[in-house]
């Protein structure tokens, strides 16, 4: 399943037309904005010839698939490999996944990567000046 941003579709966008039409990106997942992809004729070759499916998700639901991963597996993923995961939340919200399959999402960048991007759902911890500041 391709997943991309609805904020740096040329990929997903551009599977059903002739000619390659790109527009900007403008995503919060910085590490998948690209409006010029480099393999986009391989990719299109492959869906094709695969039968590979592809799904468009908000930055919103980035975000909120990187809290998700955060919160139920200790894994704190950059919203360009959340952004994955997002796809796959969606796949299974609107019942496209089979009840017993079995589903791998890669993950390929943390989340210390791109704070920025998550500042408004975690919190970051203050440094201490003296290790004496600490109460256990």
């Amino acid at each position: 399943i391709a997943v991309q941003s609805e904020k740096s579709d040329n990929i997903v966008r551009n599977l059903v037309n002739e000619k390659f039409v790109t527009k900007p990106s403008t995503t919060i997942a910085d590490s998948i904005a690209v409006d010029i992809p480099r393999n986009y004729w391989m990719t299109k070759k492959f869906m094709d010839e695969y039968a590979g499916e592809s799904v468009i998700v908000t930055d919103n639901e980035i975000i909120s698939a990187s809290k998700v991963l955060s919160e139920n597996t200790g894994i704190f993923s950059e919203p360009a490999a959340a952004t994955a995961f997002a796809g796959i939340l969606k796949y299974a919200e609107e019942e496209l996944i089979d009840e017993n399959s079995k589903n791998v999402v890669l993950l390929t960048g943390s989340g210390l990567k791109d704070l920025n991007s998550v500042q408004g759902i975690i919190d970051i911890p203050k440094p201490i000046k003296k290790l004496d500041e600490i109460q256990i």
